[in-house]
């Protein structure tokens, strides 16, 4: 019964659980699936997001950089998925990663998200942020960078919510819809 309720209160969004983890990744599946995109920048590693965008990358002979901010985590990470992780301070790009990419994923630290999609926005044909529910915007403040862009698309099936940005007509004619 205790164990009833419990997933009950999580399934509501009341609170924290494993339900409302990995929400983005139908959002990754389909970019991968639709866009098959030959680079592909992560910026924070996850549990959900590292461990797909990683087999992608390896089972297609794609590129996968993983950027990440706390380097313990980064550290547990990389020693589960074996892959390597560049530890970086959250809000300045690498040399190494100024350049184009398919697809970034952004879910990392709190004010470095914004920052971030804001420097890749000319590098990336499709950048995808994590938890841009509205109730988080004043967090987050995706709202103050959404404008910027030429198309975005907010994926609320699943909670938290995922938002995607582009510039790109033919991204756009694949992925917006």
């Amino acid at each position: 019964m205790a164990q009833r309720a419990r997933l009950s209160t999580i399934a509501d969004g009341s609170t924290v659980g494993i339900v409302r983890a990995g929400s983005h990744m139908p959002v990754l599946l389909r970019v991968l699936r639709e866009l098959q995109p030959h680079t592909v920048l992560e910026v924070g590693a996850g549990w959900y997001s590292t461990p797909l965008l990683q087999a992608y990358s390896l089972s297609r002979g794609r590129e996968h950089c993983i950027l990440e901010t706390n380097a313990e985590y980064g550290d547990a990470v990389s020693k589960l998925y074996g892959c390597h992780i560049q530890l970086f301070d959250g809000v300045t790009v690498p040399d190494n990663v100024k350049r184009p990419w398919g697809l970034v994923f952004i879910d990392h630290v709190q004010d470095g998200r914004r920052i971030m999609a804001l420097a890749m926005k000319d590098r990336a044909a499709v950048i995808v942020l994590h938890d841009s529910q509205p109730k988080h915007d004043r967090a987050y403040r995706y709202s103050t960078i959404i404008p910027k862009w030429k198309y975005h698309r907010q994926f609320t099936d699943v909670y938290p919510h995922t938002l995607m940005l582009t510039d790109s007509d033919e991204v756009w004619q694949v992925l917006g819809a």
